[in-house]
Order: C-alpha cells, then structure tokens, then sequence
C-alpha cells in the first residue's frame, strides 16, 4: 500500500559478514567503489561495542572502528565496521521515497561495491530495521487505540486507553539456534503540545548462501509491510498517512 504522508523516518539494514571478512585494513578497498556510486562524503568514527564474556558471565567493552560514506544530500549512508555493513535511508518529514529507492541507490551498491573489492566475502546473517514515528495533536478523548491495533496480532489489548508515556517491547527467536530472530519496540512520549509514537521493528534472518541475500532481504520487507499494516488502525492509516482502508486492520 502507498502513503501520501508516509511515518517512517529510517530504514536501515545490518549485513553481518563472517569473521574476518572485513577486517579495517580492507575498509579503502571498498570505499572507492562507493564513492563511484555516489556515496563521496566520508567520515571516521568509533563506537562502542559490549560483549559478554561467557566463560565469567560478565559484560565488557570495546571500541569499534566505522567509517561512514554519506551521499551528497545526507539521505542515503553506508558504514563500514569490521565484518558489518550498515546501509540506511534517513526520510525527515515523510519524503520517505520507497523501498526500490533503498535497494537500488544503497542496497544493491553496497553489494556490488563488496564483489568488486572483496570477492570472497560470505554473508552470515542480515537484518532489516524501520523506524516510524509520527506526531498527533493533542485532543479530547486521545487514546492509543485509535491509532495502534491494541488487541491485534501484536498489542495487547491493555495499552487501547493510553494517553500516558509507555514502552512495549517483545521479542522472539535466538538467532544462533533459531535462524531467525524478531523484535519489536513500541512507545510513546508525552511533549507540552503533542503525543509522539515511535515503532521499531527488527527483522533478522541467517544467511545460507551469500547468493541469495537479496531475496532473503525482500522476504524480510514482504514481513515487515505485513507487520506495520497489523500494527495499525484505519484512523492513523487515513488522517494521518492518507492512505486507504485496509482490511486487516481488525485482526
């Protein structure tokens, strides 16, 4: 379905490699390839990363190297950290442009960029990320489930009256042992002039063969259009998005 005024603010996916495929010295190998398509403005960073020791069951720390290739127009970003590419689409102001803009101008870059520079390099797992948020006047009457399926597929029915701050956060399936891993995280915030909703939705599924990768991230999209349709009511779908009915909005 299409939106006139769609809510997704980003969408990011997280293609993890297998151990040593990416290490930082071979970081300038693919950034030229990437800034052949585009992706000219470079920075360099580090983040932290925590990690559990297993063997003592405690929690630690490490830095992690990034470099990041944004387009001209800061819309469109790729990272780069060891044996990890993160592609993301930011959409400020619901210019959200679609999904084919994703795969064709930061997707499918990013693959051809690693078989250029790396060709032996071997997908593990990826992950696809939406964000949504959108922002609703403040009237008498507010509750949350005019707006999110409260006693659907995926919200419980106890959140309908909310008119206060809330987080809601599931998941389901270890990815190591399950090949596929869910989440999804809810809230909403109160500010002095509106109540603001937020979804983040994580979809992520283990890799067999390095070739398909592209199908296994369209069957991720597939579930997560799925996923936000259930999520939420004609009334969020048509004064707010404008878009049209949808049958499921019931379920």
């Amino acid at each position: 379905m299409s939106y006139n005024r769609p809510i997704i603010a980003e969408i990011y996916v997280d293609l993890f490699l297998q151990v040593g495929t990416l290490p930082f010295a071979r970081f300038f190998d693919l950034v030229p390839q990437l800034q052949r398509h585009g992706f000219s403005a470079l920075e360099s960073t580090e983040s932290i990363r925590l990690d559990m020791n297993a063997a003592a069951g405690l929690p630690g720390a490490s830095r992690v190297q990034r470099v990041l290739c944004w387009s001209a127009d800061r819309t469109k970003l790729i990272q780069l950290a060891p044996d990890n590419l993160t592609m993301n689409l930011v959409s400020p102001d619901g210019s959200y442009p679609g999904w084919r803009t994703f795969v064709v101008d930061v997707f499918t870059p990013a693959l051809e960029g690693l078989r250029s520079s790396l060709p032996s390099w071997r997908a593990e797992s990826i992950a696809l990320n939406t964000l949504d948020r959108t922002v609703i006047s403040p009237r008498d009457g507010f509750r949350l489930g005019d707006y999110l399926n409260c006693g659907g597929p995926r919200i419980p029915a106890v959140l309908a009256d909310t008119k206060v701050a809330f987080d809601y956060d599931i998941g389901r399936g270890l990815l190591p042992l399950d090949g596929r891993n869910r989440q999804l995280h809810v809230n909403g915030q109160v500010t002095t002039d509106a109540y603001v909703i937020q979804i983040h939705s994580v979809l992520h599924d283990t890799v067999d063969d390095t070739r398909t990768v592209g199908t296994v991230l369209e069957r991720l999209h597939d579930e997560s259009v799925d996923w936000f349709e259930s999520l939420i009511t004609d009334k969020l779908r048509l004064e707010v998005m404008k878009g049209e009915t949808h049958a499921s909005t019931s379920l």
